[in-house]
């Protein structure tokens, strides 16, 4: 319909202009299932590299979170070889939906106690973000009352993840591009400092 259509338009718009990742994550709450956490959390996670199949990353980071209780504290990074189950868990190609994470055989020890016993979630969302064919992270929702998820919201959150996913990688190339010009920019300088002192 002509609303949906708009409010999908509006969203890509808004992620194609993203200034952060936290403007990311702000987008995806607000036009999506994950705008409907009211208690829990929500996450943009990328792995240290690629996950392929002949190459799976070491860490997850999160590089933007919401959180109902802001104060929580929150790792800076998980070691994916802790999940037993992180194969089962987490998807390059789909959403994988968790309706009842205390039950849930997906969830190892590890994965069961960050989630239900720290997060007290009880339901998840776990959402891949992938560009051009390379799978670099997560969305990860947490809700803390059992959640459905319908098909039509879940495929409105996954054509807007591909979208993030770009979004994602644009900034973080710029990071490495700002990052590099920055150490050009001192190794000039103390080139100059250098010839300058030797004069």
């Amino acid at each position: 319909n002509l609303a949906e259509t708009e409010a999908q338009y509006q969203a890509s718009s808004r992620l194609n202009n993203a200034a952060s990742y936290a403007d990311i994550l702000t987008v995806l709450r607000q036009h999506t299932i994950l705008g409907h956490i009211t208690a829990g959390s929500v996450a943009l996670n990328l792995f240290d590299r690629p996950w392929t199949r002949a190459n799976r990353p070491e860490w997850i980071i999160p590089i933007a979170r919401w959180s109902s209780a802001p104060d929580e504290p929150a790792p800076d990074r998980y070691a994916l070889a802790a999940w037993k189950n992180a194969e089962l868990l987490l998807d390059a190609d789909r959403p994988t939906m968790v309706l009842d994470a205390g039950a849930d055989p997906r969830l190892d020890e590890t994965a069961r106690n960050i989630f239900t016993r720290e997060n007290g979630a009880r339901s998840l969302l776990f959402v891949p973000l992938n560009v051009s064919g390379r799978w670099i992270g997560q969305i990860v929702g947490a809700y803390r009352q059992t959640t459905g998820f319908p098909d039509q919201e879940v495929r409105r959150l996954t054509s807007l993840a591909g979208q993030a996913a770009v979004a994602v990688e644009n900034l973080r190339l710029l990071e490495e591009t700002r990052r590099r010009n920055d150490e050009l920019n001192a190794a000039l300088s103390e080139t100059e400092a250098l010839y300058e002192a030797g004069a």
